[in-house]
């Protein structure tokens, strides 16, 4: 399960940030080593966050120190944006940057804030509360040029799976609301949706027990997690997510398996060896 949820982590991880692949492609460029020939930074990316996700050993490390912390941080953005050297890998940002219009940290402050958050996250033991506190800190400073969003969201996993609890996984359907928290967050100070979201997210994650990349697309199908903005599709937990009927190799409830209404390439069961 650990291989699955960090491929769709990956997948969906880099989907927020506006990488674009099927879930089809991105099987292909994490587990086949089938770079895009017009894309390869991108297929790095994936490839990255996945690595970063698997291994379990540095994701769980328990930084003694705010130096340790840091050089963990840099350490994870060096590996994630190792194929982007414009975006300084494992180097903090040098010009100030913008979420929605408003101004994040300014460089100088970047250590310094980080270093009392760091300080206030001592202060907090349960894994959710730390990871989400974690996630928003780094966000809300974003010290690098790019990756901030993938970084932030690695260590709320890091948090989460040091204290045995569920992921929280951002899909498709549900990156608006994600967003949507972030930005109150960002513009209004206020912690509570990006909270909800984390929950309602880790929520449905636990629901799903699938061990093979394949088994684990198909049940995140039915949650309707790949379903794009502005389709009217509803996040469903899977164990009361609607039972797809096959019909010639197609769900009677909706047609994503076929290319025409299927944006986001969902293997066929044929493809999945069903």
């Amino acid at each position: 399960m650990r291989q699955s949820n960090a491929f769709l982590e990956a997948y969906f991880s880099n989907f927020i940030e506006g990488t674009d692949f099927t879930v089809v492609e991105a099987k292909r460029i994490v587990f086949e080593g089938v770079a895009p020939i017009n894309r390869p930074a991108d297929g790095h990316d994936v490839i990255a966050t996945y690595r970063l996700l698997t291994d379990e050993r540095a994701l769980t490390a328990v930084p003694a120190d705010y130096q340790e912390f840091e050089n963990m941080l840099r350490a994870r953005h060096a590996l994630l944006m190792d194929a982007r050297p414009e975006k300084q890998p494992g180097r903090f940002k040098t010009v100030n940057n913008k979420v929605s219009g408003i101004s994040m940290v300014q460089p100088d402050l970047v250590v310094g804030t980080l270093k009392y958050g760091y300080d206030l996250l001592q202060g907090l033991t349960e894994p959710f509360a730390r990871g989400v506190f974690l996630h928003c800190l780094i966000a809300e400073v974003h010290p690098f040029d790019d990756g901030n969003g993938r970084i932030s969201r690695l260590h709320l996993t890091s948090e989460l799976l040091r204290g045995n609890q569920a992921q929280v996984i951002i899909p498709t359907v549900f990156r608006g609301d994600y967003i949507g928290g972030m930005r109150a967050l960002t513009k209004r100070s206020e912690p509570g949706p990006i909270t909800r979201a984390c929950l309602r997210a880790q929520e449905v994650v636990s629901t799903i027990h699938e061990a093979t990349v394949d088994g684990a697309i198909e049940a995140w199908a039915r949650t309707n997690a790949f379903v794009r903005e502005g389709q009217n599709a509803r996040w469903e937990n899977y164990d009361t997510a609607t039972e797809i009927e096959w019909r010639d190799e197609v769900p009677a409830t909706k047609d994503y398996w076929n290319a025409e209404d299927n944006p986001q390439g969902f293997l066929s069961p044929n493809a999945m060896g069903r």
